[in-house]
């Protein structure tokens, strides 16, 4: 052992302990905002050692709590000669080693990433269109990025992430904001993608739309949002506020007494670690125009992360919280809109109900149609459900097992008009996780008085069969959901990571969708919610970890296969960990790593639809700033991709299963003979891959007291990068690209501890650096201008920031007293890192309070990228030395003319240049407006056309330096009516629209039709007709009634007025026309019926022994016949039997037919009557008919004559001896007739025809 300091002796080795214990205290909790000298700390340090005396058992228990993580023996000779920083990190480093997501073994990566990661995984587009057999698993592991960020943001005092602190950083946020940012003319400009979005809890269809077309949704990081028509395909999604004081919405509902007032909740607790803390409940009282935060739960503990939300019919409010603590939470009500709350249902607390170490984390929360309110708890604790039928103010535990954690709960609508009928489902998490994580499945169909056991989901494997995983796949603490059919209770669907559906009550299960679109139709994985569309019961919609998915057909049970499809079109909630840029001015070539979204590679100017090239969570990417064929993706850990071709294709560079979840990584790029990827490796290691000159990724040890969490590899000296650790650690590594590097420690000065979040470095000989830190409770920035032999926060009292996570740090490379920061709030921005107040500001102009993970640079045009984690990717010409304008909607629009507007610029003589093209890319600039000179902020644009899409962008200039251009504004000058014409082919279903041409570009069409001119009583909305269309078959109405359409035309930027207005009237229902039989025998005859009145019906026939058909032939009740005819067979011979028909299209039903009756006789039907023939001639006849019976012994026989409809026309008797008998029909009308001829039991039947 070695011999330790003779002052360390002294005071004996459990005093060391409480000394060490007291210094870590004073480092960690005034680390924040105290600037201290280090050799003060030192001196402090040993003067501490020598005078302090007091025992170990008079110590705070945190204290001891955070001594533990201290072995004194193996560190003993480095304490004494460390600084009091140095101290602090050793310390800390025991802390992380103990911290769950290190916990996590290399082998138990491996096994992740067996059961996850392909080679080139390939992306879910290619799957669904047939275009990869590979198979792989569940591409993303929601609890390792969650631990993952949590170590790197806990307060490091605390040992947790007080997210509390970011609403008070909010409020800081917007303060500074109303003042000018730091640099001006910050501007962001939205890039999407349009066509990704992300997870996503809260949805809800719009009570005031009577269409049930429009529907709010919130991502859980990206705030709310709505859509017009989720019915459509090219409806887009529309933001609501990008700066609500917490964007991560949760749950979301109305209140059935007022449904212009809409309650959401923020703050997603279904996490153990890192619950996505909220703000409490915003409402609006205008349908959504406005919203305000309730004060009454902004702060209040109890509402940290709302879970569900419920409103009863007479407006009660209801919410399932999970608080700040296992004390706080449960279940509140209000009765008074929001503005005061009561505990109704706590049970750790003695609330509502009284249970011993009980966890008040309310998880699920219902109310039944007669009122009752049905909760559940169990956020990785005890579940339990409860009832209540006082609105909250008692509870009944009605709670089947209590052996389980997280429960979700649904009551099935049809059936909850009393309790003892309403029928329950339940589903709960067991108590610790693998494949099976579901303890049990049940079903109650008394209100919970009791429970059955029913079949728990299976999970689809990759073969397509049904494996032994259940369907949640050890994830039900995170997607866990159920739906009932509003009007069927064994109609369920279930969310895990796929759905599946039951259709007798959850004896059997079907999956319905599928992840990778290989087994069945593609919905993205983890599913959080289902919702079925009012009114429209075979719809619904899926919320998901991809967005929200659509479905016409998966609440009809008939349907075996139901289709689903995507509808994400601009719900931008993507969450972004990385982004990287194409070295050219002017590109529009990014790649951005998405979590549980891939990597996605962006190619198109504006706001466009990106493409996943490599799948599974998206992390760190590159584009070689030399060479751009060279390209670099990544899933977790040390597992990365390689493009040669500019990334139209992938192949695996490296499958190393060190590093991080989501591994730090830079790519030296300094020139075009360099390009080495450096990567965080297991501790003390980080790797690195030339991708020239290498054939394989490397490992390096250094000595650095931890494992890497920054990387800044692209610097001025060759070779040579900057390293930090999540312990605190700055270090400086020559001759990187070595297996005997050198490694500088050069973070001693820096007082904070915590994880380093991101390096950049300036200067000839990089000696400015800047360092950030993403904890909470640090001093978050750092600064040194003599590479590392001092340092000076930059985050201090009075001039720093809010007290929130620092992700990323940007150096302007032109002028390095610029710098730009990603927070957990935006981007902030200082015009001088060098002063000692550097007035740090929010730059979030055109962007919002989001998450940003990472800032990228481009040489080519100075164009900056900030990769955010739940609004996608933004760009900002910031950098340039002549900022560009933003480009601001068009205004004064007409048929001919708009009038362009945009920001003005400061700066002194400047002036703009405008384009105006007719599409996107400008390649078709209009003459008149090609870089046009205007000295204002706005130019009046005429000679247009009516009814034409146009595209306008700016510059700045001042003669000398011209900006970069500003984003683009579509625009579109007016659309004429169209003209609305007589509606054509009218039956008693349905008709088709018609209407006249608008020209113009894009032009499509919205038909609205009504049974009032007024159209307050819509039956049919926004048909979508194509942009040639000019009719539309409008069916599923009702027969003999009046309908009115009109039509308006638009382009997606325009509509027009409505159109003229048509009246119809659908034709009137006859009832079916049922005719004699024919083809009578012993045993069978053939019914015979009119066609109906209309196209598109089949047929139903009954066959009875008796005229009121209450004794039916089997096989002969409600006979589905697509003709005019049917074999009746099986018959019992010499017995009456009568038939009747109607019509049917599956809505409409005609009323049964006039009844035929028919005798089966004992001898055949035969025209062959008595061994001769029988003859009606001439057939056709006009004026007379003559029937004539060749048989000569004389027998009298009777004659019957009935019409088309069965009416009996004549009767009479004669002899058979070669009689003819003449029928006189001149008065007769023209068509079908039938001659029945009967002696004793032998019958004959002919036809013939008047014309």
């Amino acid at each position: 052992m070695k011999k330790t300091s003779p002052t360390i002796q002294k005071i004996g080795f459990v005093s060391f302990l409480v000394l060490f214990g007291l210094t870590l205290t004073v480092i960690f909790t005034n680390q924040k905002k105290q600037n201290v000298s280090t050799d003060n700390i030192s001196n402090n340090i040993q003067k501490k050692l020598v005078e302090t005396k007091k025992p170990q058992e008079t110590l705070p228990k945190e204290l001891t709590t955070q001594e533990k993580y201290l072995d004194a023996q193996s560190n003993f000779h480095m304490i004494a000669q460390s600084n009091f920083a140095d101290l602090a990190r050793i310390a800390y480093q025991k802390v992380l080693n103990n911290h769950r997501y290190f916990k996590h073994s290399e082998e138990d990566i491996a096994k992740i990433i067996r059961s996850k990661r392909v080679k080139n995984i390939p992306n879910h587009s290619e799957i669904i269109q047939g275009k990869s057999n590979d198979k792989y698993n569940k591409t993303d592991r929601p609890d390792l990025a969650l631990e993952y960020d949590n170590m790197r943001t806990m307060d490091p005092a605390l040992q947790y992430v007080p997210r509390e602190r970011l609403s008070v950083a909010y409020q800081e946020t917007m303060r500074r904001f109303q003042t000018e940012a730091s640099i001006p003319n910050v501007n962001w400009s939205e890039r999407g993608p349009n066509n990704v979005g992300g997870r996503t809890r809260a949805i809800m269809f719009d009570p005031n739309d009577v269409t049930k077309r429009k529907i709010w949704a919130g991502g859980v990081a990206g705030g709310l949002w709505y859509n017009n028509d989720i019915t459509s395909n090219t409806s887009e999604w529309q933001k609501v506020d990008d700066f609500w004081a917490n964007m991560a919405v949760t749950a979301i509902a109305s209140d059935p007494s007022n449904p212009q007032i809409f309650y959401v909740g923020t703050g997603e607790g279904f996490f153990n670690a890192d619950a996505v803390r909220g703000g409490g409940i915003w409402k609006t009282t205008n349908g959504g125009t406005s919203w305000t935060q309730l004060l009454s739960t902004s702060t209040d503990n109890n509402f940290a992360y709302v879970q569900e939300l419920a409103v009863s019919p007479s407006g009660i409010i209801f919410v399932a919280t999970r608080g700040v603590s296992s004390s706080n939470g449960g279940i509140l009500r209000s009765i008074d809109g929001g503005t005061n709350w009561t505990r109704v249902l706590a049970p750790g607390s003695n609330i509502g109900a009284n249970i011993a170490s009980f966890s008040n984390n309310a998880a699920d929360l219902d109310i039944a149609s007669n009122g009752d309110i049905y909760a559940s708890f169990g956020i990785f604790s005890q579940g339990r459900i409860f009832r209540s039928s006082d609105s909250g103010d008692s509870w009944t535990d009605i709670t089947p097992s209590t052996n389980c954690h997280r429960i979700e709960l649904a009551v099935a609508p049809s059936t909850s008009s009393a309790t003892n009928t309403t029928v329950l489902y339940a589903v709960a998490r067991a108590t610790s996780g693998s494949d099976n994580d579901v303890a049990w499945f049940r079903k109650s169909t008394n209100g919970g008085a009791s429970w059955t056991d029913i079949t728990i989901p299976l999970y689809l494997s990759q073969s397509c069969t049904v494996s032994t995983a259940h369907f949640t796949r050890n994830q039900a603490w995170y997607d866990l959901s159920i739906s009932i059919h509003p009007t069927n209770p064994n109609l369920v669907l279930v969310g895990g990571v796929d759905v599946h559906r039951t259709i007798d009550g959850g004896t059997t299960w079907t999956p319905i969708s599928y992840w990778t679109g290989a087994c069945k139709p593609y919905v993205h994985a983890d599913i959080h919610n289902i919702v079925f569309r009012p009114n429209f019961t075979n719809e619904l919609l899926i919320a998901s970890d991809g967005g929200v998915s659509y479905s016409n057909n998966a609440g009809d049970n008939g349907t075996s296969a139901p289709s689903f499809s995507d509808r994400n079109l601009g719900y931008n909630i993507t969450q972004f960990y990385a982004c990287a840029i194409r070295n050219e001015a002017g590109s529009n070539n990014f790649l951005a790593g998405a979590q549980d979204n891939g990597s996605q590679r962006y190619s198109q100017a504006g706001i466009n639809a990106t493409t996943e090239v490599t799948g599974g969570d998206g992390a760190f990417c590159f584009i070689d700033q030399n060479n751009s064929n060279r390209q670099i993706t990544s899933y977790v850990y040390n597992n990365y991709y390689r493009s040669t071709n500019g990334g139209t294709s992938f192949n695996t560079l490296t499958s190393n299963n060190t590093g991080q979840f989501i591994n730090p990584a830079d790519l030296d790029d300094r020139d075009a003979s360099t390009s080495i990827l450096y990567s965080s490796s297991a501790t003390n290691q980080y790797c690195y891959y030339d991708l020239i000159n290498g054939s394989s990724q490397q490992i390096v040890t250094a000595s650095i007291g931890g494992s890497v969490s920054a990387i800044k590899a692209r610097t001025s000296t060759a070779n040579r990068i900057f390293l930090g650790t999540f312990n605190g650690g700055v270090y400086m590594v020559e001759n990187a690209n070595t297996a005997s590097p050198t490694v500088t420690n050069i973070g001693s000065g820096i007082t904070s501890v915590g994880t380093v979040s991101s390096i950049d470095v300036s200067g000839a000989n990089d000696n400015n650096i800047v360092v950030t830190y993403s904890n909470y409770g640090v001093k978050s920035v750092w600064y040194t201008n003599n590479g590392g032999t001092s340092w000076i926060s930059k985050d201090e009292t009075g001039y720093g920031l809010p007290d929130m996570p620092v992700r990323w740090i940007l150096i302007n490379p032109n002028n390095p007293q610029q710098v730009l920061l990603a927070t957990e709030l935006g981007v902030w921005s200082t015009n001088d890192i060098t002063a000692t107040n550097p007035d740090w500001q929010p730059s979030n102009q055109s962007l919002a309070n989001v998450r940003c993970d990472m800032l990228k640079y481009r040489t080519a045009d100075k164009l900056v990228a900030v990769a955010t984690h739940a609004r996608g990717l933004y760009t900002s010409d910031v950098f340039q030395d002549m900022p560009a304008p933003q480009a601001l909607p068009a205004t004064s629009i007409t048929a001919n003319s708009f009038t362009a507007n945009w920001t003005t610029v400061t700066g002194s003589g400047i002036s703009y240049r405008l384009d105006v093209a007719t599409d996107n890319s400008f390649t078709n600039i209009l003459p008149s407006y090609n870089n046009v000179t205007v000295n204002s902020t706005n130019l009046n644009i005429t000679g247009l056309s009516q009814a034409t899409i146009y595209y306008y962008r700016v510059r700045a200039t001042n003669g000398t330096i011209t900006s970069g251009n500003s984003n683009i504004i579509a625009t579109s000058t007016t659309i004429p009516a169209p003209v609305a014409t007589a509606a054509t082919n009218i039956d008693v279903g349905g008709f088709s629209a018609n209407w006249n041409a608008v020209s113009g570009t894009n032009i499509s069409y919205r038909l609205d039709v009504a049974t009032d001119n007024s159209f307050t009583n819509v039956v049919a909305s926004s048909f979508n007709a194509t942009a040639n269309g000019l009719t539309l078959s409008v069916i599923g109405l009702n027969s003999n009634t009046d309908y009115f359409y009109r039509v308006r035309a638009t382009n997606g930027l325009q509509t027009s007025p409505n159109s003229n207005i048509i009246q119809l009237k659908t034709t009137n229902l006859l009832a079916v026309v049922a005719t004699p039989a024919t083809d009578v025998t012993t045993t069978s005859f053939r019914a015979n019926w009119n066609p109906i009145n209309s196209s598109g019906f089949s047929y139903r026939v009954d066959v009875a022994t008796d005229n009121n058909f209450t004794n039916m032939v089997a096989g002969y009740n409600n006979r589905v016949v697509n003709g005019l005819s049917l074999n009746v067979t099986g018959l019992t011979t010499n017995t009456d039997y009568f038939y009747r028909v109607r019509a049917t299209n599956g809505t409409i039903t005609t009323p049964n037919s006039n009844v035929i009756s028919v005798t089966v006789g004992v001898t055949a039907i035969s025209d062959n009557l008595f061994g001769k023939n029988i003859e009606v001639y001439p057939n056709p006849s006009q004026d007379f008919c003559i029937i004539k019976v060749d048989e000569s012994r004389g027998n009298v026989f009777g004659i019957e004559i009935y019409d088309n409809v069965g009416k009996l026309l004549e009767k009479l008797e004669a002899k058979s001896q070669n009689q003819e008998i003449k029928l006189n029909i001149q008065n007769w009308k023209a068509g079908k007739y039938t001659i029945r001829l009967q002696q004793g039991d032998k019958k004959a039947t002919k036809h013939f025809v008047k014309i």
